[in-house]
């Protein structure tokens, strides 16, 4: 799936040197945060890396300690204003156990929630803290659908309510 996925989009390759994203290295991210990342997300670091989609999501991974893509660094990053976000949206437990591993360039989080594990291929489902509302939005049941059917879609246009939102067939690698 994301082969082709990979040879649809235009790639345009990082000029930073972070260096391709390994099982190893997607392991090591997993006893850092004491979460199994899910399947489709580890086949996905491993074709694509970390980097932008669509023009508008960033997808953070294993990278150098808190450079661009840097999951652990966006994960601690949001531990810091976690107080802020429960004031926000008042979902303390949400706050605690999401695991955040994107945003947009609107400012708005995007993480998963680790309470809906599904254990046939250890997802869980995608959560928005968007950045202009006060309630969380669950935005897909779990990776795949995420890319598919929110990054790559119109459908986020109609959740975010622009008309105009338009798809960029775009990876941007960090």
């Amino acid at each position: 799936m994301w082969k082709e996925l990979y040879n649809e989009l235009k790639i345009e390759s990082s000029k930073t040197n972070i260096p391709k994203t390994t099982s190893a290295m997607l392991d090591k991210l997993e006893e850092s945060i004491h979460r199994k990342l899910p399947k489709s997300y580890r086949e996905f670091m491993i074709i694509f890396g970390p980097g932008e989609l669509a023009e508008y999501f960033r997808i953070y991974g294993p990278g150098k300690k808190g450079g661009q893509a840097d999951l652990i660094a966006f994960i601690e990053m949001n531990r810091e204003i976690a107080n802020v976000q429960i004031e926000t949206y008042g979902e303390e437990d949400f706050i605690k156990r999401m695991i955040p591993f994107s945003d947009t360039i609107g400012g708005d989080v995007i993480a998963w929630d680790p309470s809906t594990s599904n254990e046939d291929n250890d997802d869980y489902a995608i959560f928005m803290l968007p950045n202009d509302r006060n309630s969380i939005i669950k935005l897909s049941p779990d990776f795949e659908a995420f890319i598919t059917k929110i990054c790559l879609s119109t459908s986020f246009g109609k959740i975010v309510g622009d008309p105009k939102y338009k798809v960029s067939k775009v990876f941007r690698q960090f």
